[in-house]
């Protein structure tokens, strides 16, 4: 299977440009916001917010996974169809959710009903959630096989490789690894074509 090119800028990307992506639209809502509306009834704003983190981390999981998988020594397989179901529960049913509860915003229903929306919300995203794990998972274990170019362990693993469930710090972690690999497999794909 062939890298997606398609994804290259933001595999590309160095560890301080995906933290800027992830920090730049919470830093810009707090510029502009704090001396606007002085009811501070912002929470549209608060929605498109958790719609761009939930589909750049997803991209973030799903590319950067999908692209290391043709990198991974023959012996080690990944079944990438149960991976993609996964990313897919992971990504459209929260973004579905967040933006019915974006339009309900906009259109001024946001009140009536709003513990009972998160209550079910709630509820609905719960398989998503173990979704999301389980796909980070995924990325981590692929990357490590990379890495290692054998399969791993259980004691393979390390606390750094924990920090992915904290993406401000996980960007810090694993975008210097994931360009590394990316590098070292440019490099030996332009010695074989020579």
């Amino acid at each position: 299977m062939e890298p997606n090119t398609n994804a290259g800028w933001i595999l590309g990307l160095k560890h301080w440009q995906f933290f800027a992506l992830l920090v730049a639209p919470r830093a810009l809502e707090y510029f502009f916001f704090s001396f606007g509306n002085p009811n501070g009834d912002y929470y549209w704003v608060e929605l498109c917010y958790w719609i761009y983190t939930l589909s750049l981390i997803c991209g973030w999981l799903y590319f950067t996974t999908i692209n290391l998988q043709p990198l991974l020594p023959s012996a080690i397989t990944m079944n990438i169809k149960k991976f993609k179901w996964e990313m897919g529960f992971t990504f459209f049913p929260p973004f579905f959710l967040l933006t019915i509860t974006l339009l309900r915003e906009i259109n001024g229903n946001g009140g009536s009903g709003f513990f009972e929306l998160l209550a079910f919300i709630g509820l609905i995203l719960l398989y998503p959630i173990i979704c999301l794990f389980k796909s980070m998972y995924r990325m981590i274990r692929t990357l490590k096989e990379v890495e290692l170019q054998r399969p791993v362990s259980k004691s393979d693993f390390d606390l750094s490789d924990l920090s992915i469930l904290y993406p401000l710090i996980g960007a810090w972690v694993f975008q210097p690894r994931i360009n590394q690999v990316y590098e070292y497999a440019s490099r030996q794909k332009l010695n074989v074509e020579e």
